[in-house]
Parts: structure tokens; sequence; C-alpha cells
């Protein structure tokens, strides 16, 4: 999903929309659905606050575990 924190911090500084846009497109693939339609002010606004919040380690561990849930899903298990 986010590679490093520089990178999250960058996300931050966009406008609403594009960081909806842009938290759509990186978690397409590997992460959560997070729906067609535009969230509200306030949901925004929530996501920039717990994202402002993220260290380095989070974002590791956030690598680690989707990385067990992959191999989970690959080999039909339910994951760690």
């Amino acid at each position: 999903m986010f590679t490093d924190k520089k990178t999250l911090d960058m996300l931050l500084t966009l406008p609403d929309d594009m960081l909806c846009r842009m938290l759509k497109m990186l978690t397409s693939g590997n992460g959560p659905k997070l729906g067609t339609g535009e969230p509200d002010r306030e949901t925004v606004a929530g996501l920039r606050a717990v994202l402002s919040q993220v260290t380095e380690r989070d974002l590791e561990r956030a690598e680690e575990l989707l990385k067990v849930y992959k191999k989970a899903g690959k080999e039909g298990g339910h994951g760690a």
C-alpha cells in the first residue's frame, strides 16, 4: 500500500477529492475496499487524523500482515 511515511505525509497535503482518489487507487488491489462514492467531509477529516498519526513502524507492520494474509489466501487458510 504505502511505501514509507514520507509518501503518506505527501498524500496528506492533497485536497480531499485527490486524497480519496489516491487512497482508492492505492488500495484497489490489496487493501480495504473504500467504495465508489465520495466520503463526506467528516469521514475525510477522520481519515486525515488517523493517517497523520501513522508511524514508519505501523507501515512496516501493515506490510507484514498483508504478506501473511496473502500467503494464507494462496494456501487456502485464514491467516494469522
